[in-house]
């Protein structure tokens, strides 16, 4: 039986392409069915942005600074222990 495939993306700025990183995100899932994470300061990338890359809006988690994101590590595991879509 195969493993779910789960990437996490940290995206530290916004991107300068945000329309190309999205076709590429698109692209790696449905071609290879990645489930794709986003990780990211709120401040610093918009958040229509991320949800433009992650798999599902659920797939979406946000720390105010990166100093932070060792607190978002249980949600993180969290987040990527529950089936897609529910």
């Amino acid at each position: 039986m195969g493993g779910v495939k789960v990437a996490v993306l940290i995206q530290d700025s916004r991107s300068s392409r945000a329309q190309r990183s999205a076709a590429l995100a698109e692209d790696l899932k449905s071609s290879l069915g990645v489930r794709l994470i986003v990780v990211a300061s709120q401040s610093s990338v918009p958040i229509s942005e991320l949800r433009a890359v992650a798999s599902s809006t659920y797939d979406v988690l946000s720390v105010s600074a990166y100093s932070r994101l060792l607190g978002k590590v249980d949600q993180l595991a969290s987040v990527m222990c529950v089936p897609f879509g529910e």
